[in-house]
């Protein structure tokens, strides 16, 4: 044992005092140590009572119940407010969507407006154009 200590302290120490160095710093972390003192008491061991594990069943099944209500709730409260956060997000697209939608059709009755005032046109010059060869032929009809 003297030697394993040896290897970690420096090369001047001797195998004794690195010996006694080791086995004061076991004591003093030996002494050092977190005990409960209710349970570490003088007192003897005691033999755990069915009663006593009934108080502790009650006392945990309460504590489980009320945690288990608190959780409840908190996660009822999440849920809600993720819902609502939700709901605004999709409102805010189909609120956003609609108004690309609008411009999208606004863009299409403009074009389709463009194109039956075009179709107008030429139905209105072919009208003249039909007229005129109405009248010409009218007249070669009435010389003829």
């Amino acid at each position: 044992m003297r030697g394993l200590y040896l290897k970690y302290l420096s090369p001047k120490v001797d195998a004794d005092s690195a010996y006694h160095v080791a086995t004061r710093f076991s004591a003093y972390i030996a002494a050092r140590r977190c005990y409960d003192r209710g349970v570490m008491s003088g007192e003897q061991d005691r033999v755990v009572l069915p009663s006593d594990l009934r108080g502790l069943e009650s006392g945990l099944l309460e504590r489980i119940s009320s945690e288990s209500e608190k959780l409840r709730q908190h996660v009822d409260a999440r849920i809600v407010s993720e819902t609502e956060r939700l709901r605004q997000q999709v409102d805010a697209r189909i609120a956003s969507e609609g108004q690309e939608t609008r411009r999208h059709f606004d863009v299409a009755a403009e074009r389709i407006e463009s194109l039956v005032k075009l179709v107008a046109e030429v139905n209105s010059h072919h009208a003249t154009v039909l007229d005129d060869h109405e009248h010409r032929l009218q007249k070669i009809e009435e010389h003829g």
